[in-house]
């Protein structure tokens, strides 16, 4: 089939991924609306593949046409879309291939049914380096558009054991909403790993070079992926050689694009708990609060405890308490792929997602293989901390995350992502849970009825009977 191959946005991503396409052979027109940005990448694409305007790419292009959009989510798509709305005919699909909202791709989608056009969400993580070597890929929509797509998808996508990273997991924005929860995700795993930098630094005195080291040896066995393996990377690059470490020149306030808030919201439009991922976007948010924080004055800090050697001894406790804290944040997105249902025409196939994440994504790593295994082993758990090795991580780990995060706030260092990893685990393992006393409150305050916890039957506490 000939493939029509229009493409709208060429920053990073948008060129990484045009260049897979035309490595494997594919024609491609470009149009990149930044005359700084055609530029740069007019010697890093075909010589007659840039256009001159979006009216000149689409009109080179006989229909049907395969129009995939990599633009900043929000104003920039939709803007691009009024450009495009009249210029395009029946049959011709475009592909929003940048992080949007997955309501907002639906919206998108209702208004292009009506000139006979699909818009598809489709989901691309790996960063520049994944789109232009194999992505993960993440599809949702008009399941024939998907199939016409597919095989060129599946051509530059990323592979494991033999099967393409890049599946369809169902209507309107579900391409969309399986990439939100897979950054909503990685937001947690990177706050993991970032306080724990900040405990290896602060609470064990330990300098950029034996941190590095450390995260070479988290490295391992369920630990072991790509943002694990970056992290060692990262805490002890320099400027140059001999020069500083760059994480002593970096700004600490984090940046944050939307699709961790997205998660949360989603979290609580469906019901679901996923504390670490909330955390994580949380704290982002007031690292951003100069003014908040510039006016602490510190002395609060000077009260803990000095700093304590970390033996080579500790390593497999960390290893462990680091491991079923990856658990915790990955569960917790799970359980929230597996509340939406139907609202994608079907319920989502935590195997299929686990499977497209297996490489070529951030989320890549040794935790995806042992959850795909315990998932296959059982598809109708929910719980997936009882599948798999797991129990036995969760035996294991449980002590150690709790020594590890005590261990951290004992000497100053703000554990939340860790807290609430191994609160989110101890209450699915039957730790007491005090909602029994939160049913009370209410109804003492709001008469909201107390539910019997033998029976099910409603009934109000002897609060105000003589009022």
């Amino acid at each position: 089939m000939v493939h029509n191959i229009a493409f709208v946005g060429l920053g990073p991503m948008g060129r990484s991924f045009a260049q897979n396409l035309m490595s494997h052979g594919l024609q491609v027109k470009a149009w990149e609306q930044d005359p700084e940005v055609r530029q740069q990448v007019a010697h890093q694409i075909q010589p007659d593949a840039l256009a001159s305007s979006l009216e000149t790419m689409i009109s080179s292009l006989q229909s049907p046409r395969d129009i995939f959009l990599f633009l900043p989510s929000g104003k920039p798509v939709d803007d691009t879309l009024d450009l495009l709305y009249g210029q395009l005919e029946p049959g011709d699909i475009i592909a929003d291939c940048g992080n949007s909202h997955y309501l907002e791709t639906e919206r998108r989608q209702r208004r292009f049914e009506g000139i006979g056009v699909d818009f598809i969400g489709i989901g691309v993580s790996g960063g520049p380096k994944g789109a232009r070597t194999g992505p993960a890929i993440m599809a949702g929509g008009n399941q024939a558009s998907w199939q016409k797509l597919q095989p060129v998808l599946e051509s530059v996508s990323a592979v494991s054991e033999g099967t393409p990273c890049c599946d369809y997991f169902g209507q309107g924005g579900a391409g969309h909403f399986v990439k939100m929860v897979h950054n909503g995700i990685e937001y947690g795993i990177m706050h993991l790993l970032a306080e724990l930098h900040t405990y290896l630094k602060m609470g064990c005195g330990m300098g950029p070079d034996e941190i590095a080291s450390t995260f070479d040896l988290l490295n391992n066995n369920l630990t072991a992926g790509y943002l694990t393996e970056i992290t060692a990377k990262v805490v002890n690059a320099r400027t140059h050689p001999g020069g500083q470490p760059l994480i002593q020149l970096v700004d600490d306030a984090a940046e944050q694009k939307g699709t961790g808030r997205w998660t949360v919201r989603a979290a609580l439009d469906f019901g679901v708990a996923i504390p670490t991922i909330s955390e994580a976007v949380m704290l982002r948010s007031l690292s951003s609060n100069r003014a908040l924080r510039q006016e602490a004055s510190g002395e609060h800090s000077k009260a803990v405890s000095p700093p304590h050697e970390l033996k080579a001894a500790d390593m497999a406790h960390v290893g462990s308490a680091l491991a079923l804290a990856f658990l915790s944040t990955f569960a917790q997105g799970l359980t929230l792929i597996s509340a939406v249902d139907h609202t994608f025409g079907k319920r989502l196939d935590r195997a299929a997602i686990l499977r497209t994440w297996r490489q070529g994504c951030i989320l890549s790593g040794e935790m995806v293989a042992a959850l795909l295994e315990a998932i296959d082993s059982n598809p109708d758990r929910q719980n997936v901390l009882l599948g798999g090795r797991f129990p036995e991580l969760v035996q294991s780990g449980l002590p150690a995350l709790r020594s590890l995060t005590g261990d951290a706030i004992s000497v100053g260092t703000p554990m939340a992502g860790f807290a609430s990893a191994l609160a989110y685990v101890e209450l699915l393992d039957r730790a007491p849970w005090p909602g029994c006393l939160i049913q009370l409150q209410r109804d003492y305050f709001g008469s909201h009825g107390l539910r019997h916890k033998d029976t099910g039957a409603i009934f109000h506490g002897p609060w105000h009977e003589g009022d």
